[in-house]
């Protein structure tokens, strides 16, 4: 859930996204640890979009996989592989390594 994951840009500055339904969210910049709304709503709408079409990609790349929806991965994390996750994170996921 990307939700739980900070979004950075290419000065380093940390987002974090708030969704309020489907394809709506509120963007938040981090300052000194705490979130401050995004007034931009051009940037924000831009950073919403993408992570949105991420989703859409998500289910692409499932479907190559003959994995027609997220639910369809329950039981079947043989497929799933990590990148760049801690042996603990794999470990507690159930997921091998890429490549493996």
């Amino acid at each position: 859930e990307l939700r739980r994951y900070p979004l950075f840009d290419e000065r380093g500055r940390e987002f974090r996204l708030r969704w309020q339904g489907e394809g709506i969210a509120e963007l938040f910049e981090v300052i000194d640890g705490k979130r401050v709304k995004v007034a931009d709503r051009t940037a924000a709408e831009k950073l919403v979009n993408l992570v949105h079409a991420w989703g859409h990609e998500m289910k692409e790349i499932l479907g190559g996989m003959g994995l027609n929806a997220l639910e369809s991965l329950r039981g079947n994390r043989y497929k799933l592989r990590a990148v760049g996750l801690s042996e603990k994170d794999m470990y507690l996921l159930g997921v091998m390594p890429a490549g493996e």
